[in-house]
């Protein structure tokens, strides 16, 4: 379950003011129009087929978006942090949600109505180009997910997602450990060619993994194998 907080709180606005490199008065009125939530891990945010007609912005935790096909498989198409959005397909008046969003760990999300958002867009150059960025960010990287999903054997998938999320770290090592089942959703593979893939790439000497992490070793080396 979501539960409120003060939306006007100044965390709040120093957030915004990161996330969308704006000016300090921008941001304090992105504040005062947003609704402060907090969400368990595992919860819910948006439901299958629900109305939604709010932008939301990730201001800590992890949140997914999957998809359902009516014969209950899972697949995850997208992954949320800190200064992402979801939602923003109201912006559009694409009130309907295809995907259901739900919260990895525990997640701090701001809401705020799609309208708002276009009038601050409109109104603030900074805001409109954060957004902007994001969006074709996100576009690059489905074209790149349906590329993969076309041209890629199930392990090429996987070393090429261990590959990504490694170099998304900054350092090559991914902190939590990817959960496999999880890994598994996101390349549509199953968990058990994501253990054997990780398995054989640790006999390698490519990655190291324990409970806590997984290093990439030979960067290089695993780039070779994703072809």
């Amino acid at each position: 379950m979501a539960s409120a907080t003060n939306p006007v709180s100044h965390d709040l606005t120093v957030l915004f003011g990161r996330h969308f490199a704006c000016a300090a008065d921008v941001a304090a009125q992105m504040a005062s129009a947003a609704r402060d939530n907090t969400y368990s891990p595992r919860a819910v945010i948006l439901g299958l087929g629900a109305r939604n007609e709010q932008v939301h912005v990730m201001l800590s935790g992890r949140a997914r978006a999957r998809a359902i096909s009516l014969e209950g498989r899972q697949a995850v198409l997208e992954e949320y942090q800190a200064g992402d959005m979801f939602g923003e397909q109201a912006l559009l008046g694409q009130h309907d949600l295809e995907l259901e969003i739900i919260a990895v760990d525990a997640v701090r999300a701001a809401a705020m109505m799609a309208h708002v958002m276009m009038t601050l867009m409109a109104t603030h150059p900074a805001v409109a180009v954060a957004v902007s960025r994001q969006l074709i960010a996100r576009l690059a990287a489905q074209n790149a997910r349906l590329a993969g999903n076309t041209t890629l054997s199930a392990t090429g998938r996987i070393h090429a997602e261990i590959l990504r999320m490694g170099r998304e770290s900054g350092d090559l090592c991914i902190s939590p450990a990817p959960v496999l089942s999880q890994l598994a959703l996101r390349v549509q593979s199953t968990r058990e060619t994501v253990s054997r893939t990780i398995a054989a790439l640790q006999r390698r000497g490519i990655i190291e993994r324990d409970e806590h992490s997984l290093r990439i070793v030979a960067e290089h080396r695993l780039e070779e194998l994703i072809y």
